[in-house]
């Protein structure tokens, strides 16, 4: 028994313990937080005052009178007075100029104890330096860069980065452009000296180990009292790279490392010059001032919790140690799945109270706890086997709630949407990302709700254009689904891709008609051409007689239209679905060259040529006469779709078991509408064409096993008329 309650005393201490530790750590960890912003608030204080205070006399000390002088340079008459006196010359002698002219220099370099010397320099190349009278052979001014930027921005300064002269001197060059009566006549540029601010901000402190440093417009470092041998070095040069991750918009400090040490930054940036102002100060001081605070605050909180913490254990060991302790036990017993696990407790208080709700709910558990387990198995086996199902379906599954949010999608609409399906999830859709008829559709039902529920809709048929430029036909079924008021809640749609049974039914089309159009060319062609023949013959005859010579322009019209009649029934024999073939081995290149005089003559005519690209392929088995129809068809079909002047490749390849002939031409493109019914007969755009010439290329190409694609644009179109090789 001593045993027992040993142990309830020990959870006791450790639960107390523990929960007066982590009140301890929170009391601490906020302590610690509100000293550590006071520290921190008072370095930005001192750091914001400092910064403020050189960007203040950059602004005050430098761009501010710099950029007065150098506009006032730039608009004053004699500048330009004196770029007219030195043209293109580089001026290195007195004598090579009238005092006069550069006596404004002089006053300027006089009046300005912060000027190193000024230079102009002419659009011609010409260059002027006062006092030095400096200018090196072959110097154009019109290379360098301070001269570039200041014609960048006519009527604004330019401040070049900061750089050292032979002197010593730390020194900036500032630049305006010279306009006279809308003229750019060159620039004025003047050196000042900064070493007055180098040397203020080499003495201004933070803290005890705080200073400020300055970096230049493209991060080299112009001042740094911690080391003057870093001058004119970048960040990356002396393996600080931090200083150059200086933040415009940044708020608060940032922790670098400098120098093996942790340093807190902050700083700004100049908005003309580009110059960045940093406060550095070493993260250990501002901990240890931090720590200095902090100590006897937190030695005065842990003496009074520990003082309240022994107290309160005092008073609850015996009346509440031993209950909680065998309510716990039960708890964990419970919660390890023991649901026989019961609670002895006999007092009549609340905690016998509480035991006795305990074993009830216990045995409440036990007893519901089979079915529920039963219950759950049943369950996740179907709705493992429903997701197999519908995550493996072939059609799309989509559900939207009443706001066109994807309350669920399957995998299947990955390959036409830009998202995957999870992506998807819980995404709000709107007309832009789902086609028109289908949008339509779904509103009519959402629209629709209060007139209660509704059989499933039939099929609707939509297209879609993928991102790749490809047309798709979908076939959807969508169902309103309700909830228990009667409202619709989700509507459910099924959607089905169909292009591949769109375009079977297109193939279908065609074959139908040309085996329609072939059926009525074998019963009637010849029927037809008898007559004919004799008709032609007579007129011939007549035609030839003296008493008819004042008619023979009418006879020679009709015969034409009869040998018209004739050509077009030839070509109406050509869609015969049994026609016989005389197939024998032969290479297509030869048939093409045979013809190319031919073909070349037409495009002469019409001032256009034809250009062959033909590859070595093998030989097949080919009708000659069929295979030279088709080339001249679909040749003249090319030439008559481009404008003078217009180039058609006929090219032959070889492409894995196909040998492939392509007729390109470079007209504008055919339309979707001609497009959807090429090769069907007697469709013709021409206003003399019959229809038949490409209806006739699909039946040579379905004689010969081979297939006709088509590729068009607005560079023109290809024609592929694709052979299976021979097995």
């Amino acid at each position: 028994m001593l045993l027992n309650e040993r142990s309830v005393r020990t959870t006791l201490i450790a639960w107390v313990l523990l929960a007066s530790a982590l009140f301890f750590m929170a009391g601490a960890l906020y302590t610690y937080k509100v000293v550590r912003e006071q520290v921190y608030q008072e370095f930005t204080l001192q750091s914001k005052e400092a910064i403020n205070h050189i960007h203040a006399r950059i602004k005050e000390g430098i761009t501010e009178p710099a950029f007065a002088d150098v506009r006032q340079m730039a608009f004053d008459y004699r500048t330009y007075q004196l770029m007219q006196g030195i043209g293109s010359d580089a001026i290195s002698e007195k004598s090579t100029l009238a005092p006069l002219l550069y006596q404004p220099l002089d006053a300027f370099v006089r009046a300005h104890k912060h000027t190193l010397g000024v230079g102009v320099g002419t659009q011609e190349g010409g260059y002027f330096e006062y006092p030095r009278f400096f200018a090196e052979r072959g110097y154009d001014p019109r290379g360098r860069f301070w001269y570039k930027e200041a014609l960048q921005q006519p009527g604004q300064p330019y401040i070049t980065n900061p750089y050292v002269r032979a002197t010593g001197e730390l020194t900036v060059a500032v630049a305006q452009a010279v306009e006279q009566e809308g003229r750019i006549a060159g620039v004025v540029v003047f050196g000042w000296n900064i070493q007055e601010l180098a040397k203020e901000v080499e003495k201004m402190k933070i803290g005890s180990s705080g200073y400020i440093t300055v970096l230049s417009r493209d991060d080299r470092i112009v001042i740094y009292p911690q080391h003057t041998d870093w001058l004119m070095l970048t960040p990356q040069e002396i393996g600080v790279t931090d200083l150059a991750n200086l933040n415009e918009d940044s708020k608060e400090f940032k922790l670098v490392r400098v120098e093996d040490k942790w340093e807190l930054m902050w700083g700004v940036v100049d908005e003309k010059t580009g110059w960045k102002v940093i406060a550095l100060l070493e993260a250990v001081e501002i901990e240890a001032q931090v720590m200095r605070l902090l100590w006897p605050i937190l030695a005065l909180y842990c003496l009074t919790l520990l003082s309240a913490l022994a107290l309160i254990f005092v008073l609850v060991e015996r009346q509440v140690i031993a209950p909680i302790h065998q309510l716990k036990q039960g708890a964990l017993k419970i919660a390890a799945g023991m649901l026989t696990a019961r609670v002895n407790i006999s007092a009549r208080n609340e905690f016998g109270m509480l035991a006795a709700t305990f074993n009830e709910m216990a045995g409440q558990l036990q007893n519901n706890f089979t079915a529920i387990k039963e219950a759950n198995q049943e369950l996740f086996k179907r709705e493992r086997e429903f997701k197999t199902l519908v995550e493996n379906a072939q059609d799309i599954i989509l559900r939207l709630d009443k706001e066109w949010k994807v309350v669920y999608v399957n995998p299947a609409i990955e390959p036409y949407a830009s998202l995957t399906a999870p992506e998807l999830a819980g995404r709000q859709l709107d007309a832009r990302d789902v086609p028109e008829p289908f949008w339509q559709a779904v509103n009519e039902i959402l629209v629709e709700e209060e007139c209660g529920p509704k059989t499933k809709r039939h099929p609707l048929e939509f297209e879609m254009m993928l991102r790749d430029g490809a047309v798709v036909y979908f076939q959807a079924d969508i169902i309103p689904e309700y909830a228990d008021d009667g409202q619709i809640e989700t509507v459910l749609s099924i959607i089905r891709n169909v292009t591949q049974q769109k375009i079977m039914e297109k193939q279908l089309l065609r074959l139908d008609r040309l085996n329609t159009i072939g059926e009525m060319a074998a019963g009637i062609a010849h029927e037809v051409r008898n007559p004919m023949t004799t008709v032609r013959g007579f007129l011939q005859m007549m035609s030839q007689k003296e008493a008819d010579a004042k008619n023979v322009s009418f006879y020679e019209l009709m015969i034409e239209e009869l040998d018209r009649a004739n050509g077009i029934i030839s070509e109406f024999l050509s869609l015969a679905k049994n026609r016989p073939v005389s197939l024998e081995r032969r290479n297509i290149n030869d048939i093409i060259r045979a013809i190319t005089p031919l073909l070349q003559a037409d495009a002469a005519v019409a001032d256009k040529s034809i250009e062959l690209q033909l590859g070595e392929v093998s030989e097949m088995l080919l009708d000659e006469k069929e295979i030279r129809q088709l080339v001249i068809n679909m040749a003249r079909n090319g030439l008559e779709a481009m404008q003078s002047k217009g180039i058609l490749k006929i090219k032959t390849y070889r492409e894995k078991d196909e040998i492939v002939l392509a007729i390109r031409d470079e007209g504008e493109g055919i339309s979707q509408e001609i497009l959807d019914n090429i090769g069907i007969p007697f469709y013709t755009t021409k206003a003399n064409g019959t229809g038949l010439g490409l209806a006739v290329c699909y039946s040579i190409a379905a004689r010969h096993r081979a297939k006709i694609n088509v590729e068009t644009g607005k560079e023109g179109t290809v024609f592929q008329i694709r052979f299976c090789l021979d097995d």
